[in-house]
Order: C-alpha cells, then sequence, then structure tokens
C-alpha cells in the first residue's frame, strides 16, 4: 500500500526459531517475532518423555509465551504478558491420563494476532500453543486453569485407528477489565473422536468430532463468551517432496 502495509495494516514481521531433537526423550524448541511498530513476542517449548516399564510413559509438556507491546502502539500502561503451561500425561496401554496447569500474568491477558483493520496486531496468526486451549484458550488477564484429561486408542477395540479424548478445565481470579473484576471464572468440558484412513487412497486422512460446553461467570463477560460448540475436522496430509 501507500503507506507500506499490507492489507492488514502489518508494516513488517521477524520472524525466526528453532527446533531440536537432544535425544530420543528431550526436545525442546524456541520462536520469536518482531511485529514492528506493535509488539515483540517469544516462544518456548520443552518436552520430555519418561518411558516405564509394561508400556508406559510419563511425558511432561511445558509451553510458554512472552508478549510486550511497543509503547508507541498504545496509550494504556498494560502492555506485558506472560502466559504458561505444564502438562504431565501418564500413558499406561491404549490408555492416557493428563494434568495440566496454566498461568497467565502481567499487565493485560495474552495478546492474539489478528489483523490490524480488525481491531487485531497486524501478524495474521491466532494460533496459540498451551495446554489448556481448546475452545476457550483459558487466557485471561491473571487467569488460573487447570486441566484433568482422559484420552483412549480405541484402535484393538472398535476399530483401526479410532480414539477419543475428554478433557475438564476451570479457570478463574479472570480479570475482565471492568470494575470491580478478578474473581471471574470459567469452565469448558471437551471430547473428541478422531478416525485416521489406514489404508487405500485415503490412507492418513483423518476426521474429527469435537464439542465443548463452555460456561463463564457473569463477571468475566467482557473477557469471553459462553456456549456450546460442535465442529467436524478434515485432514488430509499431501507429500509434497
Amino acid at each position: 500500500s501507500a503507506e507500506g502495509r499490507d492489507s492488514g495494516d502489518l508494516k513488517s514481521i521477524n520472524v525466526y526459531g528453532a527446533s531440536y531433537k537432544f535425544t530420543d526423550e528431550f526436545s525442546a524448541a524456541f520462536y520469536a517475532s518482531d511485529n514492528e511498530d506493535v509488539f515483540k513476542k517469544q516462544y518456548l517449548n520443552l518436552n520430555y518423555v519418561f518411558a516405564l516399564p509394561q508400556d508406559q510413559s510419563l511425558t511432561f509438556d511445558f509451553n510458554g509465551y512472552k508478549t510486550r507491546l511497543d509503547k508507541d502502539f498504545t496509550v494504556s500502561d498494560a502492555r506485558d504478558n506472560k502466559i504458561w503451561s505444564l502438562a504431565a500425561t501418564w500413558a499406561v496401554g491404549i490408555h492416557s491420563f493428563t494434568l495440566a496447569h496454566q498461568r497467565s500474568t502481567g499487565d493485560m491477558g495474552y495478546a492474539y494476532g489478528g489483523y490490524r483493520n480488525d481491531g487485531g496486531f497486524g501478524d495474521g496468526g491466532n494460533t496459540i500453543y498451551l495446554a489448556n486451549s481448546y475452545w476457550s484458550d483459558f487466557n485471561g488477564k491473571d487467569e488460573r486453569s487447570w486441566q484433568a484429561a482422559y484420552g483412549v486408542d480405541l484402535s484393538g477395540l472398535v476399530l483401526p485407528g479410532l480414539s477419543y479424548k475428554a478433557a475438564y478445565v476451570r479457570g478463574d481470579n479472570i480479570d475482565d477489565g471492568t470494575a470491580g473484576s478478578g474473581d471471574g471464572t470459567e469452565r469448558e468440558i471437551f471430547s473428541q473422536l478422531t478416525y485416521v484412513v489406514q489404508s487405500g487412497p485415503a490412507k492418513d486422512l483423518s476426521i474429527r468430532l469435537r464439542n465443548s460446553f463452555l460456561r463463564v461467570s457473569d463477571d468475566a463477560q467482557a473477557y469471553n463468551s459462553e456456549g456450546n460448540e460442535t465442529r467436524i475436522f478434515v485432514d488430509y496430509p499431501i507429500n509434497v517432496f
């Protein structure tokens, strides 16, 4: 455009990062972006798998973001957010059990991307990789959330390629920015049935049927809206090289 910005009002962005598998058990990733005149953001992932006897494993997965808005981008003093999650998953045979904790701190909630001409920050992205991110991302200002989840591989019981997951997440301490807020809560019941085609022309095509029930307290309505949602995802990988 004439002002040197794209259709989403992005001036320029530099993105860099790397991922590395140190051992068969431990891997890590770090990525960062500098959205010119808007914000700087960093992301860190650490993953470690402990192999246990009798077809068992214990996996720890850490994800974290640090975001700081440019002082010239906002007139508000609310410029910083740190959000992280730590999940522990015990897998035994066809079953998996997950406990996770997630916490958001700073002057504001997590800053999504989006497009500046649509009220966002200009980098175009809204993806967030955190343990408690399902329909809600549980990323309000000062929010703390806990998750309990169960998964089962139904390949040997019902149909090869079929699996199921259910999770319950509850968040509290939400400050939605309205007067007197700071004790808001939200909770989500999530379930997903997944089928992956095992052979034939459609091999590796996956179909996911996902459902969420989300409830938000009255003193957190400015942060999030409650509702019920059902989605169907169809993914088909294509090998280019």
